[in-house]
Parts: structure tokens; sequence; C-alpha cells
């Protein structure tokens, strides 16, 4: 079943999506949007093409997120990227 998933592709509601034989996740086209009144979304950005998935965060890079403290040394950062803006 995983190898004939692995090399079905198909096109959604949502775009192309097949799944990555590395992790069994899909390939999507990532997209942000805002909430409005109709329980609808509002789409405001669109990636041109869809995203390898990452599901482990395997590919993230830590030093990223790293800032310097008052003593110099090179810490991680404990904010999250996200935020709830009313």
């Amino acid at each position: 079943m995983r190898r004939a998933a692995a090399n079905h592709r198909y096109d959604s509601p949502q775009g192309p999506v097949w799944v990555d034989p590395a992790n069994n996740h899909c390939f999507l086209t990532p997209r942000l949007a805002r909430s409005v009144q109709g329980s609808q979304f509002e789409i405001f950005w669109e990636a041109d093409a869809p995203e390898r998935p990452d599901p482990y965060l395997s590919n993230l890079d830590l030093a990223s997120f790293a800032r310097p403290d008052k003593a110099g040394e090179t810490a991680l950062r404990r904010t999250s990227h996200l935020r709830v803006v009313k």
C-alpha cells in the first residue's frame, strides 16, 4: 500500500498532492489565511508550488533561533514564531 501511495499523484481541491516515500507524509502547497465572517478563510499568501513535508523538523536550522544573551553567549530563544493578534 505504501509503495502504491508513494507513486500516486492526484489533483485535489487544494491542488496537486502526493506522498513522499521517505516519510509517508504529503507534499502540499502552503497557504496563509485569515478567518472572515461566515466560517470562511481569506487566503492572503500562497506558495508557488507544493513543498516537501518535514514532519519531524529534521531540516530545521536551530541556529536561526539563536541570539546572544547578556554574557555574549548564544542561547535559543524561548518565544514562539506564531502570535495571536486581535
